[in-house]
C-alpha cells in the first residue's frame, strides 16, 4: 500500500503544531500524521503559510499563530490527491483549494511518520521510493 493509497479521499479533523515545531495532522479513519521537518501551507494566490513562523511576532500585535491560521484552512477537507517527490520524498496532500507540502531537510532523517490502526507505522524520508 502506498501513502497515497491510504490517504487520499480521508478528511483532515484537525492540525497542530506542538514542541519544536512538530505538526500532526488528525485523519479521519484513526490515522495520524506527524512531521519533523519543513511543513507548509500554500492556498490561492498569494496564502503562504509557513509551521516555522509560528508564534513569531513579525511587528504585529501578537505573535502569529500559524497553527489556527492553518487548522482553518484544512481542517474538514477532504485529501484529494498525495504526491510524493521521488529523489527527495517530498510530500504533498492536494485539496480542493490549497495543499499542504511537507519538504524533508535531510537525507538520512525521516521527515514524516503515518500512524494508524494495529500499531501501523509508516515512515517517510528524502530519497524513498513512494511505495514504503
Amino acid at each position: 500500500m502506498t501513502i497515497g493509497e491510504l490517504l487520499t479521499n480521508r478528511t483532515v479533523e484537525r492540525f497542530t503544531i506542538g514542541n519544536h515545531g512538530v505538526c500532526s495532522l488528525t485523519i479521519s479513519g484513526g490515522y495520524s500524521l506527524s512531521q519533523e521537518s519543513l511543513l507548509r501551507y500554500v492556498g490561492k494566490p498569494g496564502v503562504f503559510i509557513s509551521s516555522m513562523d509560528h508564534k513569531h511576532q513579525f511587528g504585529l500585535p501578537a505573535p502569529y499563530d500559524a497553527e489556527q491560521d492553518i487548522n482553518s484552512r484544512i481542517a474538514g477537507k477532504t485529501i484529494r490527491r498525495v504526491e510524493i517527490a521521488p529523489s527527495t520524498g517530498d510530500l504533498t496532500l492536494c485539496f480542493d483549494d490549497g495543499r499542504i507540502e511537507i519538504i524533508c531537510t535531510s537525507a538520512g532523517y525521516e521527515a514524516y511518520q503515518v500512524y494508524g490502526p494495529n500499531n501501523f507505522i509508516m515512515v517517510g524520508r528524502g530519497g524513498c521510493e513512494e511505495k514504503l
